[in-house]
């Protein structure tokens, strides 16, 4: 991974109704001239997600919200 580079992933969308909100996929690179790129997606979207960055090249996401007060117990790698 680049060191001028960031990376945003998951999050959620709210609604119209203050009780739903929208899980979202994403997996965005940010570089320090803010210019996105969309990368893969997650294939769980979820929200409130621990990250770990291995090696300099490995992200990986444990856990988080798929629903209002559920949590999701999947650990997913991504290659920067």
């Amino acid at each position: 991974m680049s060191n001028d580079s960031i990376y945003m992933i998951g999050g959620l969308q709210t609604t119209s109704d203050p009780r739903d909100y929208i899980l979202l996929p994403y997996c965005k690179q940010i570089d320090a001239n803010l210019n996105i790129v969309d990368r893969a997606q997650m294939k769980v979207p979820r929200c409130s997600v621990p990250l770990a960055l291995i090696r300099d090249r490995w992200i990986i996401a444990m856990g988080g919200l798929i629903g209002r007060n559920k949590p999701c117990n999947i650990v997913a790698a991504y290659d920067t």
